[in-house]
């Protein structure tokens, strides 16, 4: 059986039309951007890491940067990072994720405020938030905990290991 003839035509574009050439070179664009401002940085750290010398200085090919990788302090931290990250990560799906089915799955009242309102942390600095945080719940000076201060309360602690987990699973 024969093809129709858009066939043929449908999946042909004309290579001398100006307007093709010039979407080929704005492709190039990034790619072009990409190797100075990317992957020539990253070289240079990954070579500098393997230095005995700080960049510039002339210096011997070397492991002795990578030393710190089997040291105890090493450990507990990286042991540190992932208890952190899989606490908030549980605590993160336990609350979002019943709160995204009841959102779309629900006739909730207020869903489409609580769609919006869901949305307002991905717009918002990390950097911003946490001094938001320390302002709020500074052990001594924060505006929070100034009057449970006052009142002869134990005040948040936004520094200790649950501090932390809360504000970062928010």
């Amino acid at each position: 059986m024969p093809r129709p003839k858009w066939h043929h035509f449908s999946s042909m574009r004309s290579t001398s039309s100006w307007t093709y050439w010039l979407s080929r070179a704005a492709g190039c664009i990034p790619a072009a951007l990409l190797v100075p401002l990317v992957l020539m940085p990253m070289a240079f750290l990954v070579t500098g890491s393997f230095q005995s010398a700080p960049p510039g200085q002339r210096g011997t090919w070397t492991l002795q940067n990578y030393d710190v990788l089997w040291t105890r302090d090493f450990h507990q931290l990286a042991m540190n990072s992932l208890t952190l990250g899989t606490a908030v990560t549980v605590i993160s799906l336990a609350v979002g994720g019943p709160l995204a089915i009841a959102l779309t799955r629900w006739d909730v009242p207020g869903a489409r405020f609580f769609d919006s309102v869901a949305i307002i942390p991905a717009y918002i600095p990390a950097f911003v938030g946490a001094i938001a945080w320390s302002f709020l719940l500074a052990p001594r000076t924060g505006y929070l905990n100034a009057p449970l201060n006052a009142l002869g309360w134990t005040p948040i602690d936004i520094y200790s290991w649950g501090g932390v987990i809360a504000v970062l699973s928010l």
